[in-house]
């Protein structure tokens, strides 16, 4: 899979996991995907969320909100590379792709495939300002798709 990744989506995983260890964390979540593809600015998943009116400091506090909220918890046995909605997202992620015959798996697809994960600290965020994975899919296929957006930004 990870031959796949776009270049901007490799740096985007990248990203998540140092924030995740910053915080000293045993695993990366949709948390820190989420604030690793506003950290990329110039990536395409960043332009979508910033022509929405999201910013990082907007999410940043988002996420502070959610973490107050007492979540369920859940036991993990070993250490895992990324979070169960992390995971998810990822595999949904690749089937945005294959679902628009690309080849390449970008920060679009990331973004989409974060927005999939009903309940994780990310989407509830994003849901609260507006953001709706099927508006997203609506704006991309008027720019021509993926593809032809990744050749201009590589994102």
């Amino acid at each position: 899979m990870y031959q796949r990744l776009s270049e901007k989506a490799r740096e985007v995983l990248e990203t998540a996991q140092a924030l995740a260890q910053d915080q000293q964390l045993e695993y990366v979540g949709t948390e820190q995907l989420l604030v690793a593809m506003l950290d990329h600015e110039e990536c395409i998943a960043a332009q979508l969320l910033v022509r929405r009116g999201v910013s990082l400091s907007a999410v940043r506090e988002g996420l502070r909100q959610c973490a107050r909220e007492p979540r369920q918890e859940t036991l993990v046995l070993g250490r895992l590379s990324g979070s169960p909605y992390f995971q998810e997202a990822v595999g949904a992620a690749i089937r945005e792709a294959e679902a628009s015959h690309e080849k390449t798996i970008g920060t679009d697809h990331l973004l989409l495939g974060l927005l999939e994960q009903k309940g994780s600290s990310a989407e509830q965020v994003l849901a609260g300002m507006g953001v709706a994975a099927d508006a997203l899919r609506a704006e991309l296929a008027l720019q021509g798709g993926p593809k032809a957006r990744r050749g201009r930004s590589r994102g």
